[in-house]
């Protein structure tokens, strides 16, 4: 809690596209300024990144644990047949749950619900992140800033980012998929 308020005055204080790795340049010593800002800018970026990964696996990925713990035990608590949870025929294991707890309509309302907050997460973490990586980009501290620093002028919007994100996540799910040793047993 204590961080969050720090930060948030931070963040008052200095309101900037490049947020963690610029607020590190200014609360740094001049000589120091350069390499904790680079190394806060790949960490932020990274962990961005790694966010909108985990959304798109559909991990539930966020700063509420209590709530999220919630969640799951009440999963949990709601498996009425362990086995016929786990070998579904649906493939989804928490699909299964919905169908055994509040049967076919409400497991597709439920299921829509989880699957539209999926989608939103993803939607606002992929603009997040392409935000945050074409102001790294505009201060040159990524390969390639030169192409990612672009604003397309029709959209307002830094496309070159956001579209480079959407393929390697695409490629790392697409491998991932590939590869999985859940997928294939």
């Amino acid at each position: 809690m204590l961080v969050g308020l720090a930060m948030g005055e931070v963040c008052s204080a200095h309101p900037t596209s490049g947020g963690p790795y610029y607020w590190a340049a200014m609360l740094s010593e001049p000589r120091n300024a350069p390499l904790a800002s680079w190394i806060t800018g790949w960490f932020n970026l990274l962990g961005q990144v790694a966010v909108t990964t985990g959304i798109s696996d559909g991990w539930c990925i966020g700063d509420y644990h209590s709530y999220r713990s919630f969640l799951i035990l009440g999963l949990l608590f709601s498996i009425q047949d362990l086995d016929g949870t786990v070998g579904t025929a649906t493939g989804q294991p928490v699909a299964q749950i919905f169908l055994d707890t509040v049967g076919e309509k409400g497991a597709i309302v439920l299921m829509v619900i989880v699957i539209g907050a999926m989608f939103f997460c993803g939607t606002f973490s992929v603009t997040s992140n392409s935000r945050m990586m074409y102001a790294f980009a505009r201060d040159g501290g990524i390969p390639g800033h030169k192409f990612f620093n672009k604003v397309d002028s029709k959209r307002k919007s830094p496309v070159r980012t956001g579209l480079f994100l959407i393929g390697r996540l695409s490629i790392v799910q697409f491998t991932d998929y590939i590869y999985s040793s859940v997928q294939y047993g």
